[in-house]
């Protein structure tokens, strides 16, 4: 009885692996409710291929934190306090990818700014 339960158990894992290495089927599904839409009526798959074609990006919209040369990205992190040993070097990964990606040209052309705060593991610092 023993061995059938972990011969089940052995099973399930690779099924669930199986299951999630599995490739994704958008490519046909695709094609066939590109068909469908193909069927409905002509007015609606031509207005949609006309607000589709020709139209220019908008204009990217910013906010709070970025202008035309940067991008401020704020870390809240426990520099201090009981999980230090572990969010420094997180930190550290953290501030090394975003150098490394200003030095291949930033995001859309502008540089990214990381503004590191730390909360010493406060809950009302992190809350503010």
């Amino acid at each position: 009885m023993k061995q059938l339960k972990i011969l089940l158990v052995v099973l399930l894992a690779f099924a669930m692996i199986a299951a999630a290495c599995g490739g994704d089927d958008d490519d046909a599904s695709s094609d066939s409710s590109s068909s469908d839409a193909s069927s409905d009526s002509s007015s609606s798959s031509d207005a949609s291929s006309d607000d589709m074609a020709g139209d220019e990006p908008a204009e990217m919209l910013t906010d709070v934190g970025v202008d035309d040369a940067t991008i401020k990205v704020g870390l809240l992190v426990d520099l201090t306090g009981a999980f230090a040993p572990l969010t420094v070097p997180i930190t550290d990964g953290t501030e090394a990818y975003f150098e490394w990606l200003n030095d291949n040209g930033g995001v859309a052309g502008r540089q990214i700014e990381v503004v590191t705060l730390d909360t010493g593991y406060d809950v009302p610092t992190h809350q503010s």
